[in-house]
């Protein structure tokens, strides 16, 4: 199912439609018109329009259709087409997970080239300059920091000193305090070099053996 889109600055209409799938939390493909003279396969890597910003996605079909009312692809990446198995299988795991395509996509690409990155987070550090001026609430500040070395969202900071969000600001201009970009989270947590199977006892090893049989069907079944 698709969702086409008015645009308001088109040119001549296209005799082919494309349907891009983002890599974003939905599960809808949505139409593009070809610009004349391109041609696009299923696979490819494109830049498109989507709401107001630019974004990347693939191209999950193409059909011939009057594209008039529709927005145009913007670009083609000259970066190597998911092919139709892997397509194939968001598209399985979609229907079988009740997951967004969207998110499967983003899952089976690699996602940082793909998808917007994400906007970097910052803290805040004493630089150990003494404010020109002390207050209760900017002492407070302080000693939270003092307290805990590690940087601090303006925001926990604020809680923390039980101050507003301008007595931190007034600090950062009067260069007591200085952001400082935060280590971004990790995708997955540190490998175990213990790691090894968890031992089941005998009721766990025959459920989990019915599961193996029920999985190597390859058939939808309801649960006992």
């Amino acid at each position: 199912m698709t969702r086409e889109q008015p645009d308001t600055n088109l040119g001549q209409a296209s005799s082919e439609v494309v349907d891009v799938l983002a890599p974003v939390a939905v599960d809808t493909a949505y139409s593009y018109r070809i610009p004349s003279g391109l041609k696009l396969e299923p696979g490819a890597f494109v830049r498109m329009p989507l709401g107001a910003r630019m974004a990347t996605g693939v191209v999950w079909s193409a059909r011939p259709a009057g594209g008039g009312n529709l927005k145009a692809i913007a670009e083609v990446l000259d970066w190597p087409p998911i092919r139709a198995p892997m397509r194939d299988f968001i598209d399985w795991v979609a229907r079988w997970t009740l997951a967004p395509r969207g998110m499967l996509l983003r899952m089976g690409v690699r996602a940082g080239e793909i998808a917007e990155p994400p906007q970097p987070k910052f803290g805040l550090v004493a630089t150990g300059k003494a404010p020109t001026r002390m207050t209760d609430a900017r002492a407070r500040v302080l000693a939270a920091l003092a307290d805990n070395k590690a940087p601090a969202p303006k925001t926990a900071l604020a809680a923390r000193a039980a101050c507003s969000a301008g007595v931190i600001d007034g600090l950062v201009s009067d260069g007591a305090l200085e952001a400082v970009a935060l280590p971004s989270a990790s995708a997955a947590a540190p490998l175990d070099p213990d790691f090894r199977l968890s031992l089941l006892n005998a009721d766990q090893r025959a459920a989990a053996d019915d599961l193996i049989r029920l999985v190597s069907k390859r058939a939808f079944c309801r649960a006992k």
